[in-house]
């Protein structure tokens, strides 16, 4: 929750596919959240993350890659996907130096990382859209983690894209240890970042 940090999200290459592997990827290392990103819980134990953006005309892509030594526990649906193992996304297009409450602009998008339920699952909170997101989650071969690739169309953000626009952005990961959430990593926010964009990136 201190200053504004910054990431910049390349054109995508070509042909991009969401299977959970980064090799069609424009070639940039991850942004990378850890202990000192914590924002909940009594300590980040192993839990870490990684994550890159990129773009085209009709998505924002996203690739997450975490550690967790208990991975993919989200038995949760809908609105309350946070609850489990997961990402959360806060995305801003407009007023981007005005705080407090979220403007009527403003997404949240919760995206679990698990298919405990048999299929992927994702809520966009903010204005209802019929917009589908594609994405794929998949567990580490060691166990210890897991892989959230997903391609957020640009009309479930209300906006279009162009070259040099900024926008106000977070991303949090979610995880569960057995009946809850029990930590929260955030990038550049706070806890209350569901309510309040004053902190958001």
């Amino acid at each position: 929750g201190g200053g504004k940090k910054m990431v910049n999200a390349p054109m995508a290459l070509p042909g991009m596919k969401i299977d959970g592997l980064t090799s069609d990827w424009p070639g940039r290392p991850g942004e990378h959240l850890s202990a000192g990103n914590l924002v909940l819980g009594a300590d980040a134990g192993t839990l870490e993350g990684d994550f890159k953006l990129c773009w085209d005309k009709d998505n924002l892509y996203l690739f997450v890659q975490v550690a967790d030594t208990t991975p993919m526990r989200n038995p949760f649906t809908g609105d309350r996907i946070w609850e489990g193992d997961g990402i959360e996304l806060f995305i801003g297009p407009a007023n981007i130096d005005a705080g407090g409450e979220l403007a009527f602009t403003d997404r949240q998008i919760l995206l679990s990382g698990s298919k405990q339920t048999g299929a992927v699952q994702y809520f966009i909170g903010g204005k209802p859209t019929s917009a589908k997101i594609t994405m794929e989650v998949v567990k580490n071969v060691a166990g210890d983690g897991y892989a959230l690739e997903a391609a957020i169309p640009w009309s479930a953000l209300n906006m279009q894209p162009a070259e040099g626009k900024e926008l106000l952005f977070d991303i949090g990961i979610d995880d569960n240890t057995g009946s809850g959430r029990a930590r929260q990593l955030m990038w550049n926010g706070i806890s209350r970042n569901s309510g309040d964009r004053s902190k958001w990136g």
